[in-house]
């Protein structure tokens, strides 16, 4: 198939590019004009690019902005067999009558505009943003969905999704990687942005409540507490400089006398912090008890795919196999490193442990994915590209014409593996693959 995938926010779509083309389809990726994630952040060598056209986005989606203007770049897309856009670019496409096939949202793109529907009228007039967010969301609701760690959002909005999960790292480059050198025989590290004495990317409310987004100093605090225990060790503690609040780390490790274990990197692509991972014993997220599914993400798995030791808060249950000591208190953070560092062995099977499990998740969620790619392809297969929606309900699945698909196994799996999530306000069509 001829894929194009379209805006490469966080660097997700380079690698559902490279699980795409592993799969044999012909992917071309389109980078946003000014400030797009940059793939070579992601690649590890030249043979990360093979058979991946990378092309540029003719405009970047801002409100005011007239599809028209660039219509005879965007009615080229018609060429493709299917369309998978993340971000606010799915609306300038139903302007001009063609339908993306899958939405794959990143996470602001749903979630701070639900929360703060304001959060872009210090850049553009509000009028125009109000009609922005509307196009939006209207194009939401009548698109697909992929992208689990945003399915609370999408429930809250009463938009169907379809429950899958696409993977923010490629396992085959990460598989060519070599540690760095090790700096202590102990390294503790926090990669996640230094974000807890602000209040930035959290309402004030929240921020009284519970603190900033991170609660990195949680992690510190317990760490620090750990050092006063065993000061005659060797230790390092990681982190990058990276986040608002990086110079109240540095501060909290001044006023403790433990500036000489701090070791700062600047922020780095993702092939080498995982080369970074990789020379570390223990690994520790985001602390914020206030924020229930933020405590696993991009640097969770990170730390599970370089076989680490993992520490965080989180109370999303897709991610319960994984083995993680999940906390956020500073004295369980202080007993759990002491006894890492005293039980090598254990530390080291804790690690593989989650090696293991991110291997089997990542291939788990690889399957699912190109799965639902093929299913995309067989209903489009039934319809020109053009204006008109496919005949299918995410939330029903009641398929128009179902008789005259050919593959009935295909289709059979699907309806079979249709679940319906509820809550208090909205009925959400997820679809658990």
């Amino acid at each position: 198939m001829n894929i194009a995938l379209v805006n490469n926010m966080n660097n997700m779509f380079f690698v559902f590019a490279r699980l795409l083309r592993d799969k044999g389809h012909n992917v071309d990726l389109y980078l946003l004009p000014a400030g797009e994630w940059d793939p070579s952040q992601d690649a590890a060598s030249v043979d990360d690019f093979n058979r991946i056209g990378f092309k540029t986005f003719p405009f970047y989606p801002f409100p005011g902005l007239r599809p028209s203007t660039y219509y005879e770049e965007l009615i080229k897309f018609r060429r493709y067999d299917l369309i998978i856009a993340t971000g606010h670019v799915i609306s300038f496409f139903k302007k001009i009558g063609i339908d993306v096939d899958l939405y794959v949202p990143y996470g602001g793109d749903v979630d701070e505009a639900y929360a703060n529907p304001g959060y872009l009228t210090h850049l553009y007039p509000q009028h125009e943003v109000e009609q922005f967010m509307v196009e939006h969301y209207d194009t939401a609701f009548s698109a697909r969905f992929v992208w689990n760690n945003w399915n609370r959002s999408l429930i809250n909005l009463g938009i169907p999704y379809f429950k899958a999960e696409l993977p923010n790292l490629y396992l085959p480059t990460l598989k060519r990687l070599a540690p760095t050198v090790r700096l202590a025989d102990f390294v503790v590290c926090n990669p996640s942005r230094q974000m807890w004495a602000t209040a930035r990317d959290c309402s004030p409310a929240d921020f009284e409540l519970y603190g900033g987004y991170k609660r990195n100093d949680i992690f510190i605090s317990g760490y620090l507490a750990f050092r006063e225990k065993n000061p005659k060790i060797s230790s390092k503690f990681v982190f990058f400089n990276h986040g608002d609040d990086v110079g109240q780390t540095i501060q909290m490790f001044s006023e403790a006398g433990w500036s000489d274990d701090l070791v700062i990197y600047e922020k780095t692509s993702r092939v080498k912090l995982f080369s970074m991972l990789k020379s570390c014993d223990v690994i520790g997220d985001t602390f914020n008890n206030g924020i229930p599914n933020l405590g696993f993400q991009e640097t969770s798995m990170l730390a599970a795919a370089a076989s680490k030791v993992l520490i965080t808060r989180t109370s999303n249950p897709d991610f319960s196999s994984c083995s993680h000591f999940n906390t956020n208190d500073p004295a369980a953070i202080t007993n759990i490193l002491t006894y890492l560092y005293m039980n090598r062995e254990c530390m080291n099977a804790l690690g593989e442990i989650n090696g293991n499990w991110y291997r089997q998740h990542y291939a788990r969620a690889s399957e699912n994915l190109m799965s639902l790619v093929e299913y995309l392809s067989f209903l489009r297969g039934t319809h020109a590209r053009g204006r008109e929606k496919l005949d299918v309900c995410p939330s029903c699945f009641s398929l128009v014409g179902q008789k005259n698909i050919a593959n009935q196994d295909i289709v059979k799996r699907y309806r079979d593996s249709l679940a319906i999530e509820r809550n208090e306000r909205v009925v959400a069509g997820a679809f658990e693959l």
